[in-house]
């Protein structure tokens, strides 16, 4: 062991050997003086053509701008190349370093390699690294920190690093003694301390301290302050000597030991040195392992011993060694153990020099290809079993030549398409190529695809067999290429089918039930939301008919009518021919997805018109309930589903129904509400006279239940709206009864109340009316009290309107009919407003039909209305305007009405225009139209209007030209009145 330390050529090739990383060792002129194996391997160049040649043997300085003579420290991309000249893209880390710093001696560089062709490199090799820091040169003896004035230290150098075991990155910028050893002794701190503010030259101390290794050492530490050229301090340099030196390199050296001898009892290979006599000197465990050396208590072992060949192959491979400038790799040969087995293993061969420069011995490392050879006979094997399981394999494995011809076909290939490995070979897939497919979109049928950039491709196809039977198959596909080359040098295609066609049938009839569960909850959820019966009814017909749900041609609902005791068609979807179909499944169908959008497109589409064939067959469908040969009455009589096909020639279906209907083949389900028979859906394949199964009888048949579902509903629905309704009308009569009872209480009371102050009022209003009208003649025109006298006639006369009014509006007198000419109303009317109209600028425009009829209706109160609705219309045009009085008569009543061209009246205003004491006048009691609406109602009639703010208002009164009753009203009231 002690020659092999002592070899540090052989050291470092023993480290370039065995190392899993890739990299070079180089010199300042950036010369290889040494290269991993996985490196050599990579390239595929041999150890003794690089070491010797420059850098740029492998990176081309045509290829690279980089110098490489010296090498540059850091990371370089390189375009490199290999034995065959391949170009390879690569990045590096060199990393310098040299044997013996202190001395100025030549640096030397490793050469990482981080990145090949873009994949993951090897990195750092951390054994390297840490052998030849350690061992093949020595760092400076000496740390040293300095700190700036505050303390903080700001260089910490290498030695430093390894004395103390902490980095240089987590020390720098921390308070030397306070961040960082803290634990120093006072003596230290206050020496520190006097070099930051007092300035010290020289300070010596020793102490003890225990490495990051566990040794106690002795160390030696110079504190100084760090003065300037101006004289003052900026900060101070602490050294630090190991003054245990002998001590520690003697622990260093036995550590170095221990740690090889691990390293080397731990490799995987066997290794061991021989003298030059062919003696061994050393083997690590694993050689023991391999050759089963640990039995040999004492004795010399020789190299000739372990050989199959001998001495005569140890003497030969000397030879070998000699020829190939001392190193020999990938020697494979034969050891023997020491029971005498066999034992195949690769060498690599190396000689060891002494200290004159003559070989000494050789060291040797024996990989074990045990494991190898056993694999190479395992695959052999296993290319055995995989050709008997690919030839026996249910699946077809079919491989094609570069042509597309076959060239394997194994048995699972002849099962599955019924041809012989003889009839296929040399021929193309053609055979089974579909001509055509129904589904095309579904299966993509013929497909045989392989993948443009070689990758395994799976995909879904269908092909047929010998038979012509439609196969459907998982295909795995992929190219076949000669190892090494590129994607474009195809030597064949592999292809294995699978049959997948009875559980592609499974799952498209999975698909379909959850369809039909996807079908019937729409439809559950539009029994949910919608009241209309029709529409829930349609919805469901659309899902017998729709390709979403069952997909027949037809379907019609027939219900029970119990007043004519038959059978009668309620509704019916589906086309009449072709044509419809057509419109109805290529436009309806694929436009709309829910089956909401599916009826309300066929009914926008006219498809529901009666004028349709199919609504015209399910309007003529009338069926006597008494008529029991009949089987739509036997199935809803027994409530039993019934298949028909072919009534007519089975004797089972009647000749003038199949006649309405157009055809003798159908299913027939009862709906069934509440254990009795409700009506009848049938539903048949018309157009494409695709035959019915049972299947779909049973699908037809839970539709039926929801069409009963929905019947029940819509029956309860109906029954609770009319109980609401009359519940409603109930309250709505009741509250206007209250209403009625409070008005008239308040009229009551009201009416009391105005009769009391018009009798204390009226009387003295008279005489005030007859003053002013006395002294309003005796005063002379010119006179300024004759105005006076004049604004108190109006006032006089305005109150005595507004009691009037009053009056009128509580006495709520009945009306005495007689047959009046309106003309002759609205003339007279009109003279009532003699003076006002002279005084005003209106026009007044008379359109009343000069054939107008007789009217009965109370004279009186009708001119009261028309006085009031004039007198309004005059004061809303203050400027003048026109006053248009026209009629018209519609069967037994007669309107009359009066346009104005006056201000109009607010829209928010319009609905209490004939509410009691409602009025938008600064004057007037806001009783007239209160009194007009009630006189007109008393007479059987109607008064409303219309208006436009700033365009004008327009009454309308209509009154029957005919009461119903003739009121006789006694003289005395009669009198009372006039």
């Amino acid at each position: 062991m002690a020659t092999l330390t002592r070899n540090k050529e052989a050291l470092l090739r023993l480290v370039l050997h065995t190392s899993s990383q890739a990299f070079l060792l180089l010199d300042e002129q950036g010369m290889i003086q040494g290269a991993s194996r996985p490196l050599c391997d990579l390239l595929n160049i041999d150890w003794p053509e690089l070491v010797g040649n420059p850098f740029s043997i492998i990176a081309l300085p045509e290829l690279n701008p980089v110098q490489l003579s010296p090498p540059p420290a850091g990371k370089i991309e390189l375009l490199i190349v290999d034995q065959a000249g391949e170009k390879i893209q690569s990045d590096w880390n060199v990393i310098p370093w040299s044997e013996k710093p202190e001395s100025g001696e030549e640096k030397m560089y490793t050469a990482y390699l981080q990145n090949w062709q873009g994949k993951p490199g090897s990195g750092r090799d951390s054994y390297l690294d840490q052998t030849v820091r350690e061992h093949l040169y020595e760092s400076l003896p000496i740390g040293m920190l300095v700190t700036d004035r505050n303390g903080q230290i700001v260089l910490y150098n290498s030695t430093q690093e390894k004395i103390t075991g902490i980095e240089r990155t987590a020390v720098l910028g921390r308070v030397l003694f306070k961040d960082y050893a803290s634990q120093a002794s006072k003596e230290i701190l206050e020496t520190f301390e006097k070099a930051l503010h007092k300035g010290v030259e020289g300070s010596e101390h020793e102490f003890d301290y225990t490495d990051r290794f566990g040794v106690r050492r002795r160390f030696k530490s110079h504190i100084s302050s760090l003065i300037g050229p101006d004289g003052r301090i900026h900060g101070v340099v602490q050294t630090l000597e190991d003054v245990s030196r002998p001590r520690l390199l003697e622990q260093e050296i036995n550590r170095t030991m221990d740690f090889l001898k691990r390293l080397l009892d731990t490799t995987p290979n066997a290794l061991f040195t021989a003298d030059m006599d062919g003696k061994i000197t050393f083997y690590n465990r694993s050689a023991e392992q391999m050759l089963g050396l640990e039995s040999i208590a004492d004795g010399d072992i020789l190299i000739g011993d372990l050989y199959l060949g001998g001495k005569r192959e140890a003497e030969q491979l000397m030879h070998y060694l000699d020829e190939c400038n001392g190193i020999v790799e990938n020697y494979e040969t034969y050891f023997t153990d020491i029971s005498g087995k066999e034992v195949p293993v690769s060498l690599t061969l190396s000689l060891l020099f002494g200290e004159e420069g003559q070989p000494a011995g050789t060291i040797c490392i024996a990989r074990n290809l045990s494991w190898e050879k056993k694999l190479e006979s395992d695959i052999r094997r296993n290319e055995h079993y995989l050709a008997t399981f690919i030839q026996n394999s249910p699946d077809a494995v079919i491989t094609l030549d570069e042509r597309g011809l076959v060239n394997t076909w194994n048995q699972g290939a002849l099962k599955m398409f019924g041809y012989s490995s003889e009839e296929m070979a040399g021929q193309p897939l053609d055979r089974l190529m579909p001509a055509n497919s129904p589904s095309p979109d579904m299966w993509k049928a013929g497909r045989v695809e392989f993948a443009s950039d070689g990758s395994i491709k799976h995909y879904v196809t269908d092909l047929l067999n010998r038979h012509g039977e439609r196969l459907v198959l998982e295909a795995t596909s992929t190219v076949l290429a000669e190892q090494g080359d590129n994607a474009s040098n195809i030597s064949g295609k592999l292809i294995i089918f699978r049959d997948i066609t009875l559980r592609a049938r499974l799952e498209q009839i999975l698909q379909e039930n959850i369809d039909d569960l996807s079908t019937v909850n729409e439809i559950m959820e539009a029994l949910l939301s919608s009241k209309d019966l029709n529409e829930i009814l349609g919805s469901i017909l659309i899902g017998v008919t729709a390709g979403q749900g069952l997909g027949f041609n037809r379907a019609f609902l027939l219900l029970v009518d119990h007043k004519k005791n038959a059978l009668v068609g309620r509704l019916a979807i589906g086309p009449s021919n072709p044509e419809e179909a057509g419109v109805i499944w290529s436009d309806v169908h694929k436009k709309y997805r829910s089956l909401h959008e599916i009826f309300e497109g066929y009914k926008s589409s006219g498809l529901d018109h009666d004028n349709i064939h199919v609504n015209q067959i399910v309007n003529n469908i009338h069926i006597s309930l008494k008529d029991t040969g009949n089987p739509l009455v036997r199935s809803l009589k027994d409530k039993k589903s019934l298949n028909i096909i072919n009534g007519i020639a089975m004797g089972t279906f009647p000749q003038d129904l199949a006649s309405l209907l157009g055809t003798d083949t159908l299913a027939i389900v009862p709906i069934v509400c509440e254990h009795r028979s409700v009506g009848l859906l049938l539903a048949d394949n018309l157009i494409n006279h695709r035959p019915i199964d049972e299947e779909a009888v049973r699908k037809l048949h839970v539709f039926a239940n929801l069409a009963s579902h929905t019947i029940e509903r819509s029956r309860l629905y109906i029954s609770l709206e009319e109980k609401i309704e009359e519940l409603n009308e109930a309250y709505r009569d009741l509250k206007e009864s209250r209403d009625k009872l409070v008005q008239a209480e308040k009229l009551s009371a009201l009416g009391h109340l105005a009769t009391q102050v018009a009798h204390e009022i009226r009387n003295p209003l008279v005489s005030i009316g007859g003053f002013a009208r006395s002294l309003y003649k005796d005063l002379k025109p010119k006179d300024p009290k004759r105005e006076k006298a004049r604004i108190i006639l109006e006032a006089v006369d305005r109150l005595e309107r507004y009691l009037k009014d009053t009056l009128t509006f509580m006495r709520s007198n009945q009306p005495v009919f007689h047959p009046v000419h309106p003309g002759e109303l609205v003339q007279e009317t009109f003279k009532m407003l003699d003076l006002e109209l002279e005084a005003s600028n209106i026009e007044i425009e008379n359109r009343i039909m000069d054939n107008s009829p007789m009217i009965e209706v109370d004279p009186d109160q009708i001119r009261q209305v028309l006085l009031n609705i004039f007198r309004n219309a005059l004061e809303a045009m203050p400027k003048g305007g026109k006053l248009i009085v026209s009629s018209s008569l519609s069967a037994d009543y007669y309107t009359i009405s009066i346009a104005d061209t006056g201000i109009g009246i607010e829209k928010k205003n319009l609905e209490k225009l004939f509410t009691a004491f409602f009025t938008t006048k600064s004057s007037g009691s806001g009783l007239g139209l209160a009194i007009s609406s009630r006189i007109i109602k008393s007479h059987g009639g109607t008064i409303g209007l219309s208006s436009k703010k700033g365009e004008g208002t327009v009454f309308h009164v209509t009154l029957p030209v005919k009461q119903a009753v003739n009121r006789e009203v006694n003289h005395e009231e009669t009198a009372d009145r006039r």
